[in-house]
Parts: structure tokens; sequence; C-alpha cells
């Protein structure tokens, strides 16, 4: 998800062409919601959430896991400049 840089919400892993071959699942997740967290098209880590449940996520849980992501990328973002800021200050 990492690569791909966007939000992929999959509410059925078995049936997944994300998760085929050697990634498939050794679990018993049945959905998962990947976010990227990002500061424009830069990818700093993704927001990983897994149900034990088949269609275990809805839209609405994608939209604040979203929100959370950003919020993360603007966490990372101010300390980023902080430590140019003390660098500058050096």
């Amino acid at each position: 998800m990492w690569s791909y840089g966007q939000t992929v919400l999959i509410n059925d892993i078995k049936n997944s062409k994300f998760f085929e071959g050697e990634i498939a699942p050794k679990h018993e997740y049945g959905s998962i919601l990947g976010v990227p967290i990002k500061i424009g098209d830069e990818v700093f880590g993704v927001l990983n959430i897994q149900s034990e449940h088949k269609n275990g996520f809805t839209h609405d849980d994608e939209r604040s896991i979203r929100f959370y992501a950003d919020m993360c990328a603007l966490a990372h973002y101010y300390d980023r400049i902080n430590i140019n800021k003390k660098e500058g200050d050096s």
C-alpha cells in the first residue's frame, strides 16, 4: 500500500488482487483499510487497520481514518519545520 500512495479499502481480503501469491494473508483478517500518511506526493508511512470480519469497514470509517492520517502528516511536517529551525539556530 505504501507504493500505491492512495487509500485502499478492502472488505474481502480473500478475494483481493492485493493479497495473492506470496503476500496472501497468513491471518484471519477479513478486511483492511490502508491510508498513506503523506505530504503532497511524498509518502511517509501507512496507517493500516484490520478487521477480523469481512465488510468490517464503511466509507465513513475510511473518511475518519483518512482525517487521522492527515493529522499525522501535519504533525510530521510540523516536526520537520522545528528541526530545521533548531539546526538553523546553531
